[in-house]
């Protein structure tokens, strides 16, 4: 038995045996992009930006998202230090556009992630030691951080009395830009030493929010002044790109408002809940026709007796101009009925503005029947967890004239632009939000490959949904699939959560390339869409997302 065993070892160590047992080599990546420098350009000038990432080899366009752009490779793909590469490409910006381009590279394994490109309005400046400001024009200095701990510093010559605001745009994913002004006024023991006059990171930190860095300053005396650029957490590398605008006077106030992430998405406060809101809804449910809310209604300070009252469908409006202000309005509820309760915030929004909305019974103590304060239990620390909804829904088993209320969260904090819009209407199964995780798909002839389609369904959406891809290149073919479900237990203390969240279901789109499928030059865009099946009849398309799809050339084997 030692002997058999011994010599069993001694075959598994062998080469070949070894080599036959080793894992299959991975198929190589899709090409990814993971920086362009310089991160600005200006328009209708021919500027040549490094483009810094993996798998470039065999580069030979670039796609922007501007159809009147023009990019053209420079030279071949070269190697960096860090086993990155990097190719080099002349680009034109369209004449009088401002604003971002979205690239992406094709190579031979297929088209690349996208990244943004800024188009401005100034001269860019590649990382300058000493900027003189010229009063009404605005400058644009694109940097790169390229070492942790990396400062950039730009001096600037200011006049008495400038007053200039500062931006600084980050080029890549997690990398969140700070800035420094500071004046070299000195101290008793270094008489050039820096004193910092302001400083920004963010102008407000919070989940989905850019972290560009925005400073505003007026300068009290003439001179030079610093002017730093660094990672607030001190990352750097080669990656690490940013845009510094320099701006005369106080450039307006971005909203402080979340970018749209999906086309479609009725949990947002900054989407709109107007006229056209039910419409939608509809659409993408029934289709059949609904009964737009009148003119909205302003919500009143009065006493719940003496408040306006609304029908169904209705819109209320209204700011909350001072603290611990609150406004109302009656509800006539003619019959039992489902309702979906809606909240906008057009200016000021979470985290500034935090409005919670109730509705009260028509009863002598105004019990609560719901709210858009989604609670429950956070299972680690046994702590209660209250997160505000920009919707809610529930189903009333009376008729009556039931009371609406609305308040900002605290009792100390107010404004102009504290403003709301809140929509109740009855509650109308459809489809909500629809998410494709998948950014591009690169195919070899014979190649199959999966596009998961996330859907929510709303307010008790029961009918059949249908996926369909349109404009495949051609030998490329869509079919259903099924994929592999995961099992996650139900939340043990969720609260009400069927109020507050839709119900996710995810369906598969295999996308299969025929073994004599022609390699394309360029990608075809798919549009990858859903329609809704009731009563044997489908509704109108409801696009999830645009996809470029690109057949490849096949890998030696």
């Amino acid at each position: 038995m030692k002997a058999l065993l011994v010599v069993s070892l001694a075959l598994l160590l062998s080469p070949c045996v070894s080599g036959l047992l080793a894992a299959p080599p991975k198929a190589p990546a899709d090409p990814r992009i993971t920086s362009v420098h310089p991160l600005a350009v200006p328009a209708a000038v021919s500027t040549v930006v490094t483009v810094r990432g993996q798998g470039l080899a065999g580069a030979r366009a670039m796609w922007c998202s501007v159809g009147s752009a023009t990019a053209r490779i420079e030279g071949a793909v070269a190697t960096d230090g860090d086993a990155a590469e990097h190719v080099r490409v002349a680009i034109v910006a369209p004449a009088g556009f401002t604003g971002v381009l979205r690239l992406r590279l094709i190579a031979s394994r297929g088209v690349s992630n996208d990244l943004p490109l800024h188009v401005v309005d100034a001269p860019v400046l590649d990382e300058p030691e000493t900027v003189a400001i010229a009063r009404g024009a605005p400058l644009a200095i694109a940097g790169r951080l390229v070492a942790k701990g990396e400062v950039d510093t730009v001096w600037l010559e200011a006049q008495r009395d400038d007053l200039l605001t500062f931006t600084a745009v980050s080029g890549v994913a997690g990398f969140d830009p700070a800035l420094t002004l500071s004046e070299p006024s000195g101290s008793w023991f270094d008489a050039q030493r820096l004193n910092r006059l302001a400083f920004n990171d963010e102008p407000l930190h919070f989940p989905g929010l850019a972290q560009d860095a925005r400073l505003v300053h007026r300068f009290d005396k003439a001179g030079r002044y610093a002017l730093q650029v660094k990672a607030f957490s001190g990352q750097g590398g080669p990656d690490f790109t940013y845009l510094l605008r320099i701006g005369p006077g106080r450039e307006e106030t971005p909203l402080l408002h979340p970018p749209a992430v999906h086309a479609w998405d009725e949990r947002r406060f900054t989407r709109r809940v107007g006229e056209a809101w039910m419409p939608g809804v509809a659409a993408r449910g029934s289709g059949e026709a609904v009964k737009p809310p009148g003119v909205a209604m302003q919500g009143s300070e009065a006493e719940p007796k003496d408040a306006p009252l609304l029908t169904i469908p209705g819109l209320v409006e209204g700011r909350l101009t001072r603290p611990a202000q609150v406004h109302r309005v009656r509800v006539a509820v003619e019959k039992p009925q489902a309702l979906a309760i809606e909240v906008e915030t057009p200016a000021a929004t979470m985290p500034r503005f935090n409005p919670v909305v109730r509705l009260l019974a028509p009863d002598d103590g105004g019990s609560e029947i719901v709210t858009n304060v989604y609670t429950k239990r956070n299972n680690n620390g046994l702590y209660m967890m209250k997160m505000i909804q920009a919707k809610s829904t529930v189903t009333l088993r009376s008729a009556g004239e039931y009371v609406l209320e609305v308040r900002d969260i605290t009792t100390d904090v107010a404004g102009d632009d504290f403003a709301y819009r809140i929509l109740v209407r009855p509650q109308m199964p459809h489809v909500g939000r629809v998410d494709v995780p998948e950014d591009r798909v690169n195919l070899e002839p014979g190649e199959t490959r999966q596009v998961t389609v996330n859907i929510e369904r709303e307010e008790d959406f029961k009918d059949l949904v249908l996926v369909s891809a349109d404009g495949l290149p051609a030998g490329v073919t869509a079919t259903a699939g099924m994929a592999n479900p995961v099992e996650r237990p139900p939340p043990p203390n969720g609260g009400r959560v069927e109020r507050y969240v839709g119900k996710p279901q995810t369906a598969t789109l295999l996308l299969t390339a025929d073994e004599n499928a022609k390699p394309g030059e360029w990608p075809s865009t798919v549009r990858v869409s859903i329609r809704t099946l009731r009563g044997g009849r489908t509704g109108a398309p409801i696009l999830a997302k645009e996809l470029p799809v690109l057949v490849i050339p096949r890998r030696p084997s």
